[in-house]
């Protein structure tokens, strides 16, 4: 979860932008786009940005978020699609690039799942907007197309997130295996002495390097229940 927390955070841009790439293309063809409905749907979409990762995604403790944020994000793009007027909008390089951004969160699984709720958002636009004769051609190609690019970039994402797991594998190793030659430190300076006093100053010294503690400190009790910081 926290790989899908950090994530979120660092590709938000990429999704502020896609957002800006959609409202410019709208502009750029205000004179066949509903202004209104384009300006709610962006202002909500922003909205939605500003609000989720933020507030919502780190109160969510499981990964298959992801597929939850991949449905509002196609639900958004196919009404984009519908309000910019029809298939052959410029919105659809939205598409194939939103399919490679949810692969870096789960590698196969997310791609090829973003790749069915946006072809089938695709697919809704076209029946939407009444069968159009021309668009049955386009989707022959690009929806498998989406599909191909989706394996395609779901494997570099399966070799990124598996040499991550290697890597924090690894720094888990070397974590042990520090915490394994602090308790061999451990237990030479206990044995060096049965002197009670020096015994508890060689815990109190080694116990930080072995628990991953600032400071330790060893109280006594003393014969009157009284605490004596040694």
């Amino acid at each position: 979860m926290e790989l899908i927390l950090r994530t979120e955070r660092d590709t938000r841009k990429f999704r502020l932008l896609a957002l800006l790439v959609a409202v410019a293309g709208m502009y750029l063809r205000q004179n066949r786009v509903d202004i209104w409905p384009a300006v709610y749907l962006a202002a909500a979409y922003l909205i939605y940005l500003t609000l989720f990762g933020p507030l919502v995604l780190p109160r969510v403790h499981s990964p298959s978020i992801v597929y939850g944020m991949t449905v509002v994000d196609a639900v958004a793009l196919t009404v984009a699609l519908r309000i910019a007027g029809g298939l052959d909008s410029a919105l659809f390089i939205l598409l194939p690039l939103f399919i490679i951004y949810y692969s870096i969160y789960l590698g196969y699984a997310s791609s090829l799942f973003a790749a069915t709720v946006f072809s089938l958002g695709y697919v809704g636009v076209y029946f939407w907007l009444g069968h159009q004769a021309s668009a049955g051609p386009i989707i022959a190609v690009q929806v498998p197309f989406l599909y191909l690019l989706a394996v395609f970039s779901g494997h570099l994402a399966g070799r990124r997130l598996q040499e991550r797991k290697e890597k924090e594998e690894l720094q888990e190793l070397i974590r042990l295996e520090k915490g394994a030659k602090s308790l061999i430190e451990v237990a030479r300076g206990l044995t060096k002495s049965l002197e009670l006093a020096e015994t508890l100053t060689e815990v109190a010294n080694t116990a930080p390097s072995l628990l991953g503690f600032n400071h330790s400190l060893v109280a006594l009790m003393e014969d009157n229940d009284r605490l004596r910081a040694r």
